[in-house]
């Protein structure tokens, strides 16, 4: 789901900063963490996407809220300023390639173009839910048929790698276990980050005017906040396996085989209210591409 390289070298790192935040929030707290967020977060911030940046800084330090909320008032304090004190470790590693970057932006047109183009307030439209099942549904730069977006009536779709959310379906098989299934804070949290980021990417108001009046968040484009999608959906992935595994043996092919009902009639259901009109009118090698003749 990245829209390039540089991007995936700073969203690889997302992991890895929460597996320090992990540390952080052991007893007792040991400085090793620290230093291992620090790392971390030189490697994000040296990955040279920037907004991908902003966005993985940004869930991190929600991810630290969250954890903290259940420790005492002088935990919260200690784990935060350990935590800020890798932040800014971090940033200065990276401060050569950083501050010229920073300079460079400041000077150039990019601020314009972005002010100009209004990133914060681009968003998917709805009807592109169908690529979470049928990514190659409009086509794809290496297969072709991009055209097809438009003629089934999903709209003029430009990046298909910034508009795909897909994860396998037996990812989304076994996240609807874990939604069914576990009750757990963390599983709660990955949840609502999913959701939470669902809905900035299909500009569910308020969220378009609350990040264009911010100020670093309103020169992003924040589709790429389907990487937050991908990386919940790969953890409460993760929950819905370890519950299936966890359950008595007689128990494993009722939830698998409910789990798989479930989704395989919502995806018809979507798919086909996007793209079912559209479908019915194509002919030819478009046709034959989306039956897999």
């Amino acid at each position: 789901i990245s829209g390039s390289a540089a991007q995936v070298n700073a969203a690889v790192v997302l992991p890895l900063l929460l597996y320090f935040v992990e540390g952080l929030l052991a007893e007792p707290l040991r400085l090793r963490p620290a230093i291992g967020f620090a790392g971390a977060y030189a490697a994000l911030l040296l990955g040279g996407h920037a907004p991908t940046a902003v966005h993985v800084t940004l869930v991190v330090a929600i991810y630290l809220v969250f954890r903290l909320i259940e420790r005492g008032r002088r935990a919260r304090l200690r784990r935060t300023l350990a935590w800020l004190a890798g932040l800014a470790a971090g940033a200065a590693i990276a401060a050569p390639s950083l501050l010229p970057y920073v300079e460079y932006y400041r000077l150039s047109s990019s601020a314009l173009a972005s002010a100009a183009l209004d990133r914060s307030a681009s968003h998917l439209a709805p009807a592109t839910l169908a690529h979470f099942l049928l990514p190659f549904l409009s086509g794809a730069p290496h297969l072709g048929f991009e055209q097809l977006a438009a003629r089934l009536g999903l709209g003029e779709i430009e990046n298909f790698n910034e508009r795909t959310g897909y994860v396998g379906l037996f990812t989304l098989f076994v996240v609807i276990v874990a939604i069914l299934r576990v009750r757990t804070r963390a599983a709660r949290f990955y949840g609502a980050l999913a959701a939470g980021s669902l809905l900035v990417v299909y500009g569910v108001p308020p969220f378009p005017a609350l990040l264009h009046a911010l100020p670093i968040t309103s020169a992003m484009n924040h589709q790429r906040l389907l990487l937050m999608v991908g990386w919940s959906a790969a953890v409460l992935a993760g929950f819905g396996i370890d519950v299936m595994l966890r359950a008595e043996p007689r128990d494993r092919p009722r939830w698998l085989a409910l789990s798989f009902a479930v989704a395989l009639a919502v995806a018809l259901a979507v798919v086909w209210s996007f793209v079912g009109s559209g479908f019915s009118r194509l002919g030819g090698a478009p046709r034959a591409f989306l039956l897999g003749q």
